[in-house]
């Protein structure tokens, strides 16, 4: 098994506790300490798993530094941060507000002080992957730096990723209470990421939102948000949409109405 595809199922795994601990949690506290121990584990067991592998070729090194690693990292990161938000926030609202404000302005001094990567890294650039992925090429004077698994730039791609991360919860948490909705439930996606990416895809070709002026990332960014998922590097999942073989390139759409054809159908012959 390649690295691939030992990441992608223990992501998998990974993802399926931290829903049966967001559809469980008594609490925010509580929620968030178990969140931060899976994803630590998870993240052992690809540590564990890499020790033990040898990489097929620099582009598959590439990839697990800047995009396969980075989704457990910066998840980790993040829900350490937020954890770190939740148990100092003050207790009136105004104070909330300012608390959460202030952990946005920290994220953000990170990223305006890291201002080229975080270009690099939101327009997806690959120039410089050779140099920032490669763990070879880690160097560090005090013998700090885990070679093995880490490259000069893959723990700051982790943090920008994370702080995005952050940054849409954070906001959504101050649009709760500047409305007074903190009680009202969120809705996770529990479904295959690249059926999402299908529908936003048919959603913004279909011209339905803005006057058919929004395009694919304005949708995409909405809906991660909205479902709290990552859709990761949802333009590459659309270039394998558009190369599908078979008679349909449209599987979870052709799924949605087959399915709604049958239960209407159901009904239908229920009121009869």
């Amino acid at each position: 098994m390649n690295i691939t595809e030992f990441s992608e199922g223990l992501y998998d795994t990974m993802r399926e506790k931290l829903v049966e601990i967001e559809l469980s949690a008594k609490d925010e506290i509580s929620k968030e300490t178990s969140i931060i121990e899976i994803i630590k584990s998870h993240t052992y067991g690809l540590k564990n798993f890499l020790y033990q592998y040898q990489f097929e070729s620099e582009e598959e090194e590439i990839d697990f530094f800047k995009n396969i690693k980075p989704k457990f990292v910066s998840l980790l990161l993040f829900h350490n941060d937020f954890f770190e938000i939740e148990i100092s926030k003050p207790l009136d609202k105004d104070g909330v507000i300012k608390h959460y404000q202030n952990s946005l302005n920290k994220g953000q001094a990170f990223i305006n002080a890291n201002l080229g990567l975080y270009k690099y890294y939101h327009f997806g650039y690959e120039y410089l992957d050779s140099k920032y992925f490669r763990s070879e090429v880690s160097k560090d004077a005090d013998g700090m730096l885990d070679s093995r698994f880490c490259t000069p730039y893959d723990h700051k791609f982790c943090m920008i990723k994370a702080f995005e991360l952050l940054k849409e919860h954070v906001t959504r948490c101050i649009e709760q209470v500047q409305n007074g909705t903190t009680g009202v439930p969120t809705l996770q996606w529990t479904g295959n990421k690249s059926y999402l990416i299908e529908l936003i895809y048919a959603l913004q070709v279909a011209g339905v939102f803005n006057k058919s002026t929004s395009d694919v990332r304005a949708i995409a960014v909405y809906f991660q948000k909205a479902f709290n998922v990552d859709l990761g590097n949802y333009y590459r999942t659309l270039k394998d949409i558009q190369i599908r073989k078979g008679s349909s390139k449209t599987h979870f759409l052709d799924e949605l109405k087959c399915k709604l054809s049958e239960k209407l159908d159901e009904e239908l012959v229920a009121v009869r």
